[in-house]
């Protein structure tokens, strides 16, 4: 194991969810942009998959926060896009 995997462990603990800390504004904005991708990727793609979905939502996320705050925004989306993206796109493919 490495120095910054340990230093990571010991620092940050493992059921911090960053969209558990967001300002409700940016919470919104996150998941309304992760669940509308999620939907989307789902109608255009029928026999897509999970892990695409998540790449996709996440990156609408991303932007999500960053048309709420700009740069600041946008750091706040891509760090809680992924968790969020992957809770709308579990619901469309919940294997």
């Amino acid at each position: 194991m490495s120095w910054l995997s340990d230093t990571v462990k010991r620092n940050i603990p493992a059921d911090l969810n960053p969209l558990d800390n967001l300002d409700e504004k940016f919470k919104k904005a996150v998941t309304d942009a992760a669940e509308n991708a999620a939907t989307l990727y789902q109608s255009e793609r029928p026999n897509g998959d999970y892990d695409d979905c998540v790449v996709i939502a996440a990156a609408a996320a991303a932007s999500g926060g960053a048309a709420m705050g700009g740069v600041l925004g946008a750091a706040v989306g891509v760090g809680s896009g992924l968790p969020a993206a992957r809770i709308a796109c579990r619901r469309i493919f919940p294997q």
